[in-house]
């Protein structure tokens, strides 16, 4: 039920991808360029959005991203996630799976890197999340570089929904 309320008015990527479109832009440091979304419902609640995406993001400096996810009705879990970042040497793999988060940064000798595995991840990264506010507030912090990133991300997910519903990729133009 409470999938079937946010799908009635928002959609996987302006929800969730959202979030996850940032990391990789993180991960990687370049634009985003161009994204190339598909998606599916796996019920036949035409009110409802789909509760299925895979979209594919390129950056400027040519490195691809992915980003898959499914929730709700016809999904095992309440909730998989699963993306992953390629560029240079190095790439990142976000798996989530039910309560717990792994970032994985993958270097091009073979080794892994854990960055960060945790479970309850929502609670914690609220903390994190309501830290950093403070920390603004009381520190005056320039936000402007955040701001901006933040706005970027937006732009992708709003491109992801275009892509799917025109069935093209969709160039970005992010500066």
């Amino acid at each position: 039920d409470i999938h079937k309320r946010i799908l009635q008015n928002s959609t996987i990527a302006s929800d969730c991808a959202i979030h996850f479109f940032d990391i990789m832009s993180q991960a990687i440091n370049a634009q985003l360029r161009t994204v190339v979304a598909s998606s599916f419902r796996t019920h036949d609640i035409k009110l409802i959005n789909y509760n299925y995406l895979s979209a594919m993001v390129e950056f400027s400096d040519g490195s691809k991203g992915t980003y898959k996810s499914g929730w709700g009705p016809g999904f095992e879990s309440p909730a998989v996630t699963k993306i992953c970042a390629v560029g240079g040497d190095e790439s990142i793999l976000v798996e989530e799976l039910n309560d717990q988060t792994k970032i994985i940064k993958l270097h091009s000798d073979g080794t892994e890197q854990i960055i960060y595995s945790e479970l309850s991840h929502l609670e914690n990264a609220t903390q994190a999340q309501q830290e950093f506010v403070y920390r603004a507030i009381n520190e005056d912090l320039d936000l402007e570089f955040h701001h901006q990133r933040t706005l970027a991300c937006m732009e992708v997910a709003e491109a992801a929904d275009r892509s799917i519903a025109e069935s093209e990729a969709m160039t970005l133009n992010i500066q």
